[in-house]
């Protein structure tokens, strides 16, 4: 048996893996029946694993390293809808490629960066405030 795997057609993020599945069963047509336009399916025989793995056009794929580059406030080659944390909580989709910290305060701060494609991150930036 395989397992069906839902998955998000713009980020390739995992939604759902139910296991166990006969691809014509009247169990498929539960899970996948009322689901939105932003998502997709398909069936697989491999072992699926959240934190290692992405969708990448009905394929399941490795997630690898974000490839960013640090310059003091400003990391650069940010992947489009990567998820922000920011050292205050808030929470922002970024797409431009560009994350810029701004801060009256000089320190080092922490932002989280995650992406259905790599291991999420947490990269350290230089405010001058």
């Amino acid at each position: 048996m395989s397992c069906c795997i839902v998955y998000g057609i713009i980020d390739g993020s995992i939604q759902i893996v139910a296991g166990g599945i006969d691809e014509t069963s009247d169990a498929v047509n539960d899970l996948i029946s009322g689901l939105p336009d932003t998502v997709s399916y398909f069936f697989s025989e491999d072992a699926v694993d959240l934190e290692k793995h992405w969708v990448n056009s009905g394929v399941l794929e490795d997630k690898t390293d974000f490839d960013i580059t640090v310059q003091g406030a400003v990391i650069f080659n940010v992947p489009a809808n990567t998820t922000v944390t920011w050292p205050d909580g808030e929470m922002t989709l970024e797409n431009d490629g560009t994350i810029e910290m701004e801060s009256n305060v000089t320190g080092v701060f922490e932002i989280f960066l995650s992406h259905a494609q790599h291991f999420p991150l947490t990269a350290e930036v230089q405010s001058n405030g």
